[in-house]
């Protein structure tokens, strides 16, 4: 019997699952164009900080995912 468990130390969470294998995906820096990226941000300036940064990370994601 395998037994998982999630873990932190206080930043990455960690899954451990004895010998199930795991794969980890990475993204570079200049993933998206800075041009982009600073083009959300002025977007982003007139909403309040908390829910500017939570919409710039489901934009960054879904560009990312679409492969952009």
């Amino acid at each position: 019997m395998v037994t998982s468990q999630w873990r932190s130390r206080g930043y990455l969470p960690h899954w451990e699952a004895g010998e199930i294998a795991q794969s980890i995906t990475f993204r570079l820096a200049d993933s998206l164009p800075s041009t982009v990226l600073e083009a959300w941000s002025e977007e982003l300036k007139q909403l309040p900080d908390d829910k500017a940064a939570v919409e710039r990370r489901i934009r960054i994601e879904g560009a990312l995912d679409r492969g952009h």
